[in-house]
């Protein structure tokens, strides 16, 4: 990489840092703090020439391993409209294994937009704002199923490392900041979230085969809106795979 481009690169991340660095992540001592660990495998299926499944396996431990773990499976369709514009929609399965409140299950439908802007040389940017509609009941307790609405929104950006283009064997790095907000009152889980950072780096072996690693950074509230605060740092793994449309 050349040394123009390493000294943008290097004042683009650190900017990007220290603007999303809000009082709660540097206030240490008045937030609990937890460790967990991500494990995904995102998959992209073209169906038609603008029509594609989506749909990710995760798993989602906290470290102690006997406090809080997660498993979902998330299938999806994604409609490109244009150049610029996907629409997404789908449905989530959810099972929590958790140490201080019951074992829970969710069922969670989206709708969701990604607008593909702007490209600024290697930098691509895109947003996406999403609507999720949360059915969650608690095993073992007789209750019906709550039900909450939460709206996102993520800022993302991608480049490339060691080529001008993301292709076949490209090292790229991804970040992107996440934002959440619940129309109404939320469900009660052990991370109610409520802002989301991540930086990670990235290699395309391939068009159907991607490696990703991450370094995350999430604030949440324990059990509710009103709960404490919580700070988790995150390491996830991705694996993305694609199929393409034969032509």
């Amino acid at each position: 990489m050349k040394a123009g481009l390493k000294k943008w690169v290097l004042i683009f991340l650190t900017t990007l840092f220290l603007i999303s660095q809000p009082e709660e992540m540097m206030a240490q001592d008045e937030a609990a703090n937890t460790t967990q660990l991500w494990l995904f495998w995102h998959h992209n299926h073209a169906l038609r020439p603008r029509l594609n499944y989506i749909g990710d396996i995760g798993y989602k431990q906290e470290i102690p391993y006997d406090n809080w773990t997660r498993l979902n499976f998330k299938p999806g369709l994604q409609w490109s409209v244009g150049s610029f514009v996907d629409l997404n929609s789908g449905l989530g399965l959810y099972y929590t294994i958790q140490k201080i409140i019951p074992n829970s299950v969710e069922l969670r439908s989206w709708q969701g937009i990604k607008i593909h802007w702007p490209n600024l040389g290697r930098f691509s940017f895109d947003h996406y704002a999403r609507i999720e509609q949360r059915f969650n009941h608690s095993i073992g307790i007789i209750e019906p199923w709550s039900f909450a609405l939460r709206s996102r929104y993520r800022l993302n950006v991608v480049f490339p490392l060691n080529h001008p283009g993301i292709i076949d064997k490209t090292l790229y790095m991804r970040i992107n900041t996440e934002f959440f907000w619940y129309i109404g009152k939320s469900i009660t889980e052990r991370f109610v979230n409520k802002n989301r950072y991540c930086m990670g780096i990235g290699y395309r072996f391939n068009k159907k085969l991607r490696f990703e690693i991450y370094y995350l950074a999430e604030q949440s509230r324990a059990f509710s809106e009103e709960g404490f605060k919580v700070n988790s740092h995150i390491i996830q793994f991705s694996i993305r795979t694609i199929i393409l449309k034969k032509s």
